[in-house]
């Protein structure tokens, strides 16, 4: 099953949430480059009056004199996109963001795997709540066996909503879109718009052959799209490589056992992000800052990888005693990094163990062999090959 959480307007929305006296008006997000400004996004009421995505600056002016023109802060941008995806990574570690859309609209997919449809709504509805907490936005949610179904399930649906299509019926439930929701050039929709095809269901009605022989390669997958055939794979974004949690102490804390407290919230859900990636680390590091003066920082290396909430607790906890703990403490930060795999890999144990490991294995076998006493060698045949002929132990009296 796959989810499409949508928001459309976002960089509006997110606009009104900084400034609400800028909230249902008129808004124009612009971009500059060498060539001049273009336009990247726009709010409901600017899409009113005819402003469209990648009209010029004049062009926009002209149509929405009384608009609100904004120059896009990319930096802003990225960062919401990551706590879109820090948040959704939560549920799945396939997440795809259609980059083209954004920031004017949010379009997120979600690969499920094989999650039952009952189990993929609880869970997607569960990620809608968690993501208008986090930002807030609040996203329609489509769920269906392929992509392009799913979105148009997202387009219909509801905000705060989760419609889902069922296997068999996506070309039904397609027939009524628009021709606009595919992802169109421009000049195929000047095509269309000649043939007087609007809707979905009447492309999926034209011929096959037509459809290759007019519009080529390209129109093949549409026309597939429109008939519900839709085998593109989600792409995933990469996850970072590392996992971070912060705790915000309001009055400040001085006692030790709330600051334990905090610290085991922290490792369970640290380990929970963990286990949701599949992933182990191998370095760790503490932020404490106090209420007066700089921040403290300590790191530690593990040589074997922990991804328990038990073995991140006691990681901090050893961190914690290398850190100066008299003040009052405003918050508290862990950053888990060097993550690996946390899968187990059997096979390669007996062949590629740890140096420690090994030596402990060594010693064990030598004292089953020698038992409790002390040795030292001797040489016995300086040509042989095999050191136990090379060498001989010779025992030495401890008393």
């Amino acid at each position: 099953m796959i989810g499409c959480l949508r928001v459309p307007y976002c960089a509006a929305a997110l606009e009104g949430q900084r400034d609400r006296t800028l909230r249902g008006g008129p808004l124009v997000f612009i971009r500059y480059d060498q060539r001049g400004g273009k336009v990247i996004a726009l709010s409901a009421s600017a899409e009113a009056v005819g402003v469209q995505l990648g009209l010029s600056v004049t062009r926009a002016r002209a149509l929405c004199p009384q608009g609100k023109f904004i120059t896009s802060d990319a930096d802003r941008y990225a960062a919401t996109l990551d706590r879109v995806l820090g948040c959704l990574w939560t549920y799945t570690n396939r997440v795809e963001i259609d980059e083209a859309a954004f920031p004017h609209a949010l379009i997120a997919y979600l690969d499920l795997g094989r999650l039952r449809e009952e189990a993929a709504r609880e869970l997607l509805t569960s990620a809608v709540e968690a993501l208008r907490s986090t930002l807030p936005l609040t996203a329609s949610v489509g769920l269906a066996a392929s992509k392009f179904s799913a979105y148009l399930a997202a387009l219909k649906a509801e905000a705060g909503e989760v419609l889902s299509v069922s296997r068999g019926d996506e070309a039904a439930f397609a027939t009524p879109f628009p021709v606009s929701v595919l992802p169109l050039t421009r000049d195929l929709a000047h095509k269309l718009d000649r043939l007087a095809v609007r809707r979905l269901g009447e492309f999926a009605a034209l011929p096959r052959a037509a459809v290759i022989g007019q519009f080529g390669r390209a129109g093949k997958l549409l026309y597939l799209l429109a008939q519900g055939q839709d085998g593109r794979p989600v792409t995933p974004r990469r996850m970072p490589a590392s996992e971070s949690g912060r705790r915000q102490f309001e009055p400040p804390i001085t006692e030790r056992t709330r600051l334990d407290i905090a610290v085991h919230l922290l490792a369970e859900e640290l380990a929970e992000r963990l286990e949701q990636r599949g992933a182990a680390l191998h370095r760790l590091r503490v932020t404490l800052t106090p209420e007066r003066g700089a921040a403290h920082s300590e790191e530690l290396f593990l040589i074997e990888p922990v991804a328990t909430a038990r073995g991140i607790a006691e990681s901090i906890q050893r961190l914690l005693e290398r850190l100066p703990t008299t003040q009052p403490i405003t918050s508290l930060e862990v950053c888990l990094a060097h993550l690996v795999s946390a899968a187990p890999r059997q096979l390669e144990l007996f062949r590629d163990q740890p140096a420690r490991t090994a030596l402990l294995d060594l010693a064990r076998v030598l004292n089953e062999r020698y038992g409790d006493h002390c040795y030292r060698t001797e040489l016995r045949d300086r040509g042989a090959i095999l050191l136990e002929r090379r060498f001989a132990l010779r025992r030495i009296d401890a008393s």
